[in-house]
């Protein structure tokens, strides 16, 4: 079984403003990118729960 992460989009703006600007850390993103295409990592969409 693989686990599920729900995260907040804090996880994705803190580390873009202060760490891992898209531009300097591709590989950080590419990452991310993996995981919510895996869906081991899925982010809420509030707007959806409507």
């Amino acid at each position: 079984m693989t686990e599920t992460f729900l995260i907040d989009s804090n996880s994705f703006m803190t580390p873009y403003r202060q760490y891992y600007a898209f531009d300097l850390v591709p590989s950080y993103w590419k990452e991310l990118s993996k995981c919510i295409e895996s869906c081991s990592l899925v982010l809420l969409d509030k707007h959806a729960l409507k």
